[in-house]
């Protein structure tokens, strides 16, 4: 179980947990090294007849989001498992709304930023 002002990977302060989804749990943290924010996402527990399937993949995931560079795409800037073996990948944390909240908001996007998104 996680908690805020738990330390992973000895550079990175949980500070508060932000969401959960299906497989996932995603968290704010704090890199201590860098002085920034940063989001965690930790893959859950699964079950365990796929569980080693599903680690890798996640993990594989992240290796190649790490390689990606590109303004549209969050930046993975690391990953790996804490010390209970859970597997993790840090990246940017985004602050603002989803285009899903926003396209529900009136009044609508200008027709450049539909076009720029």
């Amino acid at each position: 179980m996680l908690s805020a002002g738990e330390i992973v990977g000895e550079r990175y302060r949980l500070l508060a947990h932000l969401v959960d989804g299906g497989s996932a749990s995603v968290w704010k943290a704090e890199d201590r090294t860098l002085e920034r924010e940063v989001a965690i996402k930790f893959l859950y527990a699964q079950d365990e007849r796929y569980r080693a399937e599903l680690e890798e993949q996640f993990l594989r995931e992240a290796r190649l989001a790490c390689a990606v560079k590109h303004r549209n795409v969050i930046q993975t800037m690391d990953f790996g498992r804490t010390d209970s073996g859970q597997a993790y990948m840090v990246m940017e944390l985004l602050k603002g709304h989803d285009l899903g909240e926003r396209m529900g908001q009136t009044p609508l996007m200008p027709i450049p930023d539909v076009v720029d998104v």
